[in-house]
């Protein structure tokens, strides 16, 4: 579990699932499994080691990506995850200034065959 402190671009302590989220935050869960081009299939322990790489790295990329810019879209993550999106749905950004710093979270799922990850917005 990563979360960083945009305003001092430090990070901090992980953050508990008992945080409350901003009023009206969104809490954003993605699956990475073998529908990304990115994911191997496999149960081995190196496949799993090289899907959870690809997951961390993927995430401190975001991580990064929100620091520099101050927001980050919905679609971004899916595209950089080789994942499809539906365009017809909303783009969701999560922006600093509204949205504070974002708790990023994976755990792998057995039932789901792949990876949750979790982005979620935390109070200033």
């Amino acid at each position: 579990m990563i979360c960083i402190d945009v305003s001092s671009g430090y990070l901090v302590e992980p953050a508990t699932k008992t945080l409350p989220l901003m009023k009206g935050g969104v809490v954003m869960k993605i699956i990475f499994n073998a529908d990304s081009t990115l994911y191997k299939c496999g149960e081995s322990a190196g496949i799993m080691a090289y899907n959870s790489t690809v997951v961390k790295s993927m995430l401190r990329y975001f991580e990064n990506l929100y620091l520099a810019r101050g927001y980050l879209y919905t679609n971004e993550v899916y595209e950089h995850l080789c994942l499809s999106w539906d365009p017809t749905k909303e783009n969701t950004c999560f922006i600093y200034e509204r949205d504070g710093a974002l708790l990023l979270d994976y755990t792998f799922e057995k039932e789901l065959s792949g990876f949750e990850i979790v982005i979620e917005p935390r109070k200033k």
